[in-house]
């Protein structure tokens, strides 16, 4: 184990650093809660536990508790390693590791639920049979089949790594790109349509209706994670474009990986404000918590 000193060159630096440990520490309580409260709530639900849509949320609230309970902890210790004088080459590339396999898996995810809603919405009558939980599961094992061999091959073969997650990172915004303009247009048509027809025609297709305004709801929630993603993942995309060196390299860095880790919270606070399914089952769950002995 190497030890490494680092002298800051301002104060600055330390006071970032400092601050990083702070809010990632206070992070690390709602991050976990949320992520168990909306897993609970899920589980304790028969009608919630058969939808796809909320499998997946499952497994994406499974993944950002993983980041809660392991990935923040492991993140503040890295930072902390450069204040009290020591840096170990093994934290350092488990703790780069716990980013890139919790984002691989959540890429995953939002693909899936990116699918799943453009079946939905534009294919219902196929969705039965089309979206099941077994489906979802086989199209995530392929995918973290995929994330273990990218980690095996990752370290003699760091160039070709890098090409090909830019071009998976290429295709999924394609893929989200292309669906959601596409539900968008679908939105657009169907309101047109509403205001040509008359008051009687829709009321006699209420259920239908209701059910499709339910399907753009969850639909509306899946963008809002998906645009939360990359927010939080676009300030560590600038800083490899802009490459800044040396302190200045560590101050963007460890700032742009709180800005992921902050991104595993948003996503609860996102799930909980557009699912009024599942605040309901949440709420019920605490209550029902609150005063079991």
């Amino acid at each position: 184990m190497s030890k490494i000193v680092v002298r800051f060159p301002s104060d600055l630096y330390l006071v970032s650093h400092v601050l990083v440990i702070a809010f990632n520490s206070l992070l690390i309580v709602p991050t976990v809660m949320l992520n168990i409260v909306s897993v609970t709530a899920i589980m304790k639900s028969t009608r919630l536990r058969s939808k796809p849509c909320y499998f997946l949320v499952v497994i994406q609230s499974v993944v950002d508790l993983i980041v809660g309970s392991i990935g923040i902890p492991l993140f503040i210790f890295y930072v902390v390693s450069p204040i009290v004088g020591f840096l170990n080459c093994t934290v350092s590339f488990v703790t780069a590791q716990t980013f890139f396999i919790p984002s691989a898996v959540s890429i995953i995810t939002l693909s899936a639920m990116t699918v799943e809603r453009y079946i939905g919405v534009l294919h219902p009558y196929a969705y039965t049979t089309k979206v099941t939980k077994g489906k979802i599961m086989a199209y995530e094992c392929c995918g973290c089949f995929l994330i273990i061999l990218l980690f095996g091959v990752s370290l003699p073969l760091k160039r070709v790594i890098t090409y090909f997650s830019t071009f998976l990172i290429l295709v999924f915004f394609i893929l989200n790109a292309y669906v959601y303009s596409r539900i968008y247009a679908v939105v657009v048509k169907i309101a047109r349509s509403d205001k040509a027809q008359n008051r009687n025609l829709r009321d006699q297709n209420s259920s239908k209706r209701k059910t499709f305004i339910d399907e753009i709801k969850q639909a509306k929630s899946c963008f809002l994670v998906l645009m939360c993603f990359v927010v939080c993942f676009l300030p560590l995309a600038l800083t490899s474009v802009v490459s800044p060196s040396g302190f200045d390299h560590v101050l963007y860095q460890i700032w742009s990986m709180t800005s992921i880790m902050l991104n595993s919270s948003l996503n609860s606070v996102i799930f909980f404000w557009t699912k009024r399914e599942l605040r309901v089952q949440a709420l019920h769950v605490l209550k029902r918590n609150a005063v079991t002995p």
